[in-house]
C-alpha cells in the first residue's frame, strides 16, 4: 500500500478481522478456482468409465465374498454418487464460511464511535469480498463453518480412498479384474504391477483425517478468544493441499484403468450357480418350508458344490 494509506489498514479492526476474513477468502477462492475445474474433469472421466463398463458382468461382493451379480459400471457408479454428493456439498459450504469486521470483541465498539456509516460497514465489506458475514462473532468468527467445510473434504477424500482401495484389491493376483497405473517391483520381477497410484490415493486419507483433528481440537476458545489455536489454524489449509493431491492421482487412476472382462467372468462363474441361494431360501420360506435358510445353507449349497451342479439340481437330488 502507499504510505499514506497505512494508517487505514487496521482502522477500527482487530487482527482477526483481517486473519479470519483472509482464511475465509482463501478457502472460497481456492475451492472455486482450483478444486471445481479439477473435480469436473474427474467427474467427466468417472462418468465415461461408468458408461463404458455398464454392461460388463462383475461379481458383487459382501465381506469380500462373491454375492449377487452386478456390473463394473455399477461398482463405479456407487462410488461416483458419493463423490458428486460431497463435491457439491463442499461447494455450498465454501460459500458459507464467514468473514468478519466487528472489532476486538465482536461488538463493533470503535466503529460505532469513529465511523459515520458503521451500521453496514461489515456487510458492505463482506459483499465486496463475496463472503458471508458472521451473524454474531467475538474476536473470531464462529469456527463451525470452517470445520464443516473441511469435514466435507474429509468425506470427499474418503470416497477417493475407497476407489483407490477397491482398485488395489481388484488388481490383486487373487482377483485380477483391473489394471491401473502401476510400477514394477524392485525385487520380484515376476510381478506384473504394483498399484502404487491406487495405494497412494487410499493412504493419503489417513493424512487428511489426522489433519482434520487439528480443527476439531481447536473449536473451544476461552471467553472471547485466546491465542492457543492461532498457530494450529495456520496448518488447516494442508487439508486442501492433501485432498488436491489425492484428486490429481484419482484423475491419473481413472485415465489408466483397464478392465479384464474375461477375468471378471471367470471370477463370477466360480460361484455363479450358487449366488441365487438367497432367492431359493426366500421362496421356500414363503412356501412354508421350516428353517429354509438353514436347509439351503447347510444342505442344498454343500450338495451343489459336491455334485458341481446348480441349486435346482441339488434340490432334486436331496428330495428324490
Amino acid at each position: 500500500l502507499p504510505d499514506n494509506l497505512h494508517r487505514w489498514l487496521h482502522y477500527c479492526a482487530t487482527s482477526y478481522d483481517i486473519i479470519n476474513t483472509a482464511y475465509a477468502l482463501q478457502m472460497k477462492v481456492c475451492y472455486e478456482v482450483e478444486f471445481i475445474p479439477k473435480l469436473e474433469a474427474i467427474d467427466a472421466l468417472w462418468r465415461e468409465k461408468i458408461c463404458d463398463t455398464a454392461s460388463v458382468l462383475q461379481a458383487g461382493r459382501t465381506h469380500l465374498q462373491t454375492a449377487l451379480p452386478v456390473t463394473v459400471g455399477c461398482w463405479l457408479a456407487n462410488l461416483h454418487n458419493r463423490f458428486v454428493t460431497s463435491a457439491r456439498r463442499a461447494s455450498v459450504l465454501a460459500r458459507e464460511i464467514p468473514g468478519k469486521f466487528s472489532g476486538a470483541v465482536g461488538t463493533s465498539a470503535s466503529q460505532r464511535v469513529l465511523m459515520l456509516n458503521h451500521h453496514d460497514a461489515e456487510a458492505r465489506l463482506m459483499h465486496t469480498l463475496g463472503l458471508a458475514k458472521a451473524e454474531v462473532s467475538t474476536q473470531v468468527t464462529p469456527p463451525e463453518a470452517v470445520a464443516r467445510f473441511y469435514y466435507e473434504l474429509v468425506l470427499l477424500s474418503g470416497t477417493l480412498a475407497n476407489l483407490g482401495e477397491d482398485t488395489r484389491i481388484l488388481q490383486s493376483s487373487q482377483f485380477g479384474e483391473i489394471r491401473s497405473a502401476s510400477s514394477s517391483s524392485s525385487a520380484m520381477s515376476h510381478k506384473e504391477a504394483n498399484p502404487i497410484v491406487a495405494e497412494n490415493i487410499a493412504g493419503m486419507h489417513t493424512l487428511i483425517v489426522t489433519s482434520h483433528m487439528n480443527i476439531t481440537l481447536t473449536l473451544v476458545t476461552d471467553l472471547q478468544r485466546d491465542l492457543r489455536a492461532s498457530s494450529v489454524m495456520r496448518a488447516y489449509s494442508e487439508i486442501m493441499v492433501y485432498v488436491y493431491q489425492q484428486m490429481l492421482n484419482t484423475e491419473r487412476l481413472l485415465k489408466s484403468i483397464l478392465i479384464d472382462e474375461t477375468r471378471c467372468r471367470e471370477n463370477f462363474d466360480r460361484q455363479g450357480r450358487l449366488v441365487v441361494a438367497e432367492l431359493l431360501h426366500l421362496f421356500l420360506q414363503r412356501e412354508g418350508v421350516p428353517e429354509a435358510h438353514h436347509f439351503v445353507n447347510k444342505e442344498v449349497v454343500p450338495r451343489a458344490r459336491e455334485l458341481d451342479c446348480n441349486l435346482f439340481e441339488a434340490v432334486k437330488s436331496l428330495v428324490s
